[in-house]
C-alpha cells in the first residue's frame, strides 16, 4: 500500500506565505522548478497495514509511522489534523483485522466526534446558566443525545445549529490541536459564556427553521 502527497509543488526561493503576493524584482526571486516526486511525503507499507487521509496534511496518515514536519521544506503544508481525519483514525487504528464488510460498516459510522470533545463543557456551562424552561428542556435532550448523526437521531440538529453559531467567535476551543496529542485535541470550550449565548440562539433558530428544536437529523438532512 502506498500513500503519496502528490502535486505540483514549486521550489520557492522565498519564505512561505499564505495567499499573499510576494514581490519579485530579480530572476532569482522567482521559482522556476518544481519538486520531483522523490521529494514529496510518502508512506509505503507502514506498520499497522493502513494509510488514510481526509484532506489533512500528510504527517499523521498513519499513527504507526508519523512523518516529521521538519524533514521537509518550510513551505510545505504545516502539521494539523482535522476532526474528520481523527475520526477516520479512530475507526481504523487498532490491532484488529478488517473484513471488507466490517470496513464498510466502519466507513458509515455516524459518530459525532466534535460532540465527544465539547458537549460536556457545553452542558456544564448550561447547568450554571439561568435558562428558561424551554432552554432547560432542550439542554436535557442534548444530555440524553447519543452523539451520533443517524437519521433517527434527536439532538444532533440542535447541536449542529449551536456549533455553527458558537464557532464564529474567537478562542473556540479550550485546548487547540496539539502535535503531542494528535487524536485527542482540540477539546473543551474556550468561551463557556459565548457557548450559552449561542445555545439560546440555537434553540430559537431551530424552532424558527423547523418548527421545533426537537427534530430528527433525517428530517433536516435528506438526499432526493
Amino acid at each position: 500500500i502506498l500513500y503519496l502527497w502528490n502535486g505540483t509543488v514549486p521550489m520557492l526561493p522565498h519564505a512561505s506565505h499564505r495567499f499573499e503576493p510576494v514581490p519579485a524584482s530579480r530572476t532569482e526571486e522567482i521559482w522556476t522548478a518544481v519538486h520531483p516526486i522523490e521529494d514529496l511525503m510518502r508512506l509505503e507499507n507502514p506498520r499497522g497495514g493502513y494509510v488514510q487521509n481526509c484532506n489533512s496534511p500528510p504527517y499523521f496518515t498513519s499513527l504507526e509511522a508519523p512523518l516529521t514536519r521538519e524533514d521537509f521544506p518550510h513551505y510545505f503544508s504545516d502539521n494539523d489534523l482535522n476532526l474528520r481525519t481523527q475520526q477516520g483514525l479512530s475507526l481504523i487504528h487498532n490491532g484488529g483485522l478488517f473484513t471488507l464488510e466490517s470496513l464498510a460498516d466502519a466507513k458509515f459510522s455516524t459518530r459525532f466526534l466534535l460532540a465527544d470533545r465539547v458537549k460536556g463543557d457545553l452542558l456544564a456551562a448550561l447547568d450554571s446558566a439561568a435558562l428558561s424552561a424551554e432552554e432547560k428542556a432542550a439542554a436535557k435532550m442534548l444530555r440524553a443525545w447519543d452523539n451520533t448523526a443517524a437519521a433517527e437521531s434527536v439532538g444532533s440538529v440542535l447541536f449542529e445549529t449551536w456549533w455553527n453559531l458558537y464557532r464564529r467567535g474567537d478562542a473556540v476551543y479550550a485546548e487547540p490541536w496539539s502535535e503531542a496529542e494528535p487524536v485527542a485535541t482540540p477539546r473543551g470550550l474556550g468561551s463557556p459564556e459565548r457557548a450559552v449565548s449561542a445555545f439560546r440562539e440555537a434553540v430559537a433558530e431551530a424552532t424558527a427553521r423547523w418548527g421545533s428544536w426537537r427534530v430528527k437529523w433525517g428530517d433536516v438532512h435528506r438526499l432526493r
